[in-house]
């Protein structure tokens, strides 16, 4: 095998690994999109909320194609598994039917239109208008170990924080929710 060979073979294993990563890509760009537009239009809080996992589940495997793995299990982990499960406290918290439809007012309806409108024209200006610079096709390297350094670190408090943040937010949830007591004349009783 001379090395002309080689390269020939090499060069077209590239060209088929690109392909299909630009497949994969477009596959999981195509069902990002499909499940961000079913968060949308959804009027059920269960199908939204299954939407919302695919959009999110959707954007971890962008990630993991983008080779960001560390991101990847983050963006499963925290968001995919967090932001659901709170969606499902939140709906057991609330005591509200899990099928319950949302019924949006034709002026609600008609003032998202707008602010989606002008924010559509804002990204549109913002990305035409700037000069992207050429990319160089390295990436900068970032070990989980490094990560996990800083996040233990210098970013030690903040974190702790935004955990204690969110067990308040846990907690008053509970208790905006919880049912209300009234006496036998129909008065809130004191509390």
């Amino acid at each position: 095998m001379n090395p002309t060979d080689l390269t020939t073979i090499l060069a077209e294993t590239s060209t088929q690994a690109s392909w299909a990563e630009s497949v994969l890509f477009w596959v999981l760009a195509g069902a990002r999109l499909l499940a961000t537009i079913g968060v949308v239009i959804s009027k059920e809080i269960v199908r939204t909320a299954m939407c919302l996992l695919g959009t999110l589940v959707a954007t971890a495997g962008l990630y993991l194609l983008l080779g960001g793995y560390f991101l990847a299990a983050v963006q499963l982990i925290v968001y995919a598994g967090g932001t659901l499960v709170l969606i499902v406290f939140g709906v057991m918290l609330t005591g509200r039917s899990s099928w319950a439809d949302f019924q949006a007012r034709r002026g609600e309806l008609l003032a998202g239109t707008v602010v989606c409108a002008v924010l559509l024209v804002a990204l549109l200006k913002i990305l035409l208008s700037t000069p992207w610079p050429a990319a160089s096709g390295q990436f900068p390297e970032a070990p989980v170990a490094r990560i996990g350094q800083e996040l233990l670190g210098g970013y030690l408090v903040p974190f702790e924080v935004a955990s204690i943040l969110l067990l308040v937010v846990m907690i008053g949830a509970a208790f905006l929710a919880r049912p209300i007591r009234r006496s036998r004349r129909g008065e809130r009783p004191k509390t």
